[in-house]
């Protein structure tokens, strides 16, 4: 296929711009008219993101490859994460527009301890490994808890301020919200899948902020972000179609192992 990219028209722009909409299905939608206008050219941009592609705006082979790849349908319990799903940047962009008005981790962290989400609406991340995908609203939580102990001292709970002790208190939060969920009769999210393994990885985030204030490290807090989250292996939200959940045993599992550090973190400071 040709290379397209703005000031380009003709019918394969409009094969593109159909294409565009139905991998993204904007709102409002693309208007089909062969001018490949700034429009298309944001729509270009978006897909390549979307994609995990490199964001040129320009739609050569490996743009027209990724548009004509038969698109994959998330298994069930995937569906509801795909409008939210975002990228290293959007969450590492987050933060680092929040730095200019809190300068220290501290008060930073506390600032999204209640993350709900991005501008652009991303609060999910895929990522290679399990959970497999991170919820930044338990990741943020965990990570101030764990580098501050915001939630636990504000509330006057002995616990909080080490990963271990924010791991018992994500799993004595998930507990509260099963039992407000069975009092409603709607168990929705009580111990979802992906709720433990954000909140244990906010937690290690946490702590790898603390060892880096002891070493007097310079990076930003948006820069060790994007350096942590690098580890895990992120993927494009595209990858939703090959992407499967951890099953019930990763979670009984996940619970059982946080209770145990949790506890051994509260009696034996610094152990795990």
């Amino acid at each position: 296929m040709n290379i397209l990219r703005r000031g380009s028209r003709g019918r394969l722009v409009r094969f593109l711009q159909i294409a565009l909409n139905t991998h993204l299905n904007p709102q409002p939608r693309i208007k089909v008219d062969g001018l490949f206008g700034p429009k298309t050219e944001k729509a270009v941009l978006d897909f390549q993101v979307f994609a995990g592609l490199d964001t040129d705006g320009i739609v050569g082979p490996k743009t027209w490859n990724a548009l004509l790849e038969p698109a994959k349908v998330p298994v069930a319990n995937l569906k509801k994460f795909k409008s939210q799903l975002g990228t290293v940047a959007d969450f590492a962009n987050h933060l680092q527009k929040l730095e200019l008005t809190f300068r220290d981790p501290k008060s930073l962290l506390k600032a999204v301890s209640n993350f709900t989400m991005t501008a652009n609406g991303a609060r999910y991340l895929l990522i290679g490994q399990d959970p497999r995908v991170i919820d930044f609203r338990h990741f943020f939580a965990a990570a101030s808890e764990a580098y501050g102990g915001s939630l636990s001292r504000k509330s006057k709970i002995p616990i909080g301020g080490s990963r271990g002790e924010a791991l018992l208190l994500g799993v004595a939060n998930e507990i509260g919200q099963c039992v407000d969920e069975g009092l409603k009769l709607k168990l929705n999210s009580c111990f979802s899948r992906e709720d433990l393994g954000s909140n244990r990885l906010g937690a290690e985030f946490g702590r790898t902020l603390l060892i880096a204030r002891s070493e007097a490290n310079q990076m930003r807090v948006h820069q060790q972000l994007r350096v942590f989250l690098a580890k895990l292996a992120p993927k494009p939200p595209k990858a939703i179609g090959n992407t499967e959940l951890p099953g019930p045993f990763s979670i009984v599992s996940e619970s059982v192992t946080a209770l145990v550090i949790g506890i051994i973190d509260v009696l034996i400071p610094d152990a795990y």
